[in-house]
């Protein structure tokens, strides 16, 4: 904890510091952490272990009169390493999950990813149709945090969110889940339902009936 709140101190000097090669050291670590990710010797550990308190630490000390630069280019650099057309094994997309997951969860930086949470809602319900179990419940784990962050919240401040206003909300995953529910309704059989199909459902039952 000590390690990790002192790297944020760092960080925060860096970032806010009127010299550029001062200010460019945390967007060089950066890059540095994900090489390692996606490097040949990556190993999985529970959770990535202390990379997501890493990430974490270099991200704190954004302000918003930054519009969150560094913020934004790493979410995207973690979608692509995650998401299904990735060129990386198990292990790399794993680790992009879990530090998803984590940068969600966080107070402050979880109401900035806002504007990613249609990227992060279809590379998660992607990962479900994955072959690796890792991949599947890591995408699992980011999916329901998810929902808490994007549904939790207006929940918190005694508000709720309707069908409509959360489709309405995002365009790009409405089209989504609805292709993806119509092929999951005609491809399930039986007691074998299509992986998509359960967590569609269960992220609609969380909102609201449209009046």
């Amino acid at each position: 904890d000590k390690t990790q709140i002192a790297f944020e101190m760092l960080s925060t000097k860096l970032i806010r510091s009127h010299l550029e090669r001062f200010k460019n050291l945390v967007n060089s670590w950066i890059h540095q952490l994900l090489d390692r990710i996606t490097s040949n010797d990556s190993t999985i550990l529970r959770r990535s272990a202390g990379l997501p308190f890493a990430f974490e630490a270099l991200l704190k000390g954004e302000t918003s009169k930054s519009s969150y630069p560094l913020l934004k280019l790493l979410i995207t650099k973690l979608v692509d390493i995650a998401g299904p057309k990735s060129p990386y094994d198990a292990i790399p997309r794993v680790h992009a999950i879990n530090i998803l997951r984590h940068l969600i969860r966080n107070n402050v930086i979880g109401e900035r990813t806002f504007i990613f949470v249609e990227d992060m809602f279809i590379m998660a319900l992607d990962g479900f149709e994955s072959s690796d179990w890792a991949i599947r419940n890591a995408s699992l784990m980011l999916y329901t945090s998810l929902i808490g962050r994007v549904l939790g919240s207006a929940t918190h401040r005694g508000q709720t969110t309707s069908v409509r206003e959360f489709l309405a909300k995002y365009p790009t995953l409405r089209d989504y889940l609805y292709k993806k529910l119509i092929l999951a309704t005609k491809s399930s059989k039986g007691h074998q339902l299509h992986p998509n199909l359960h967590p569609i459902l269960l992220l609609i039952s969380k909102m609201t009936p449209s009046s």
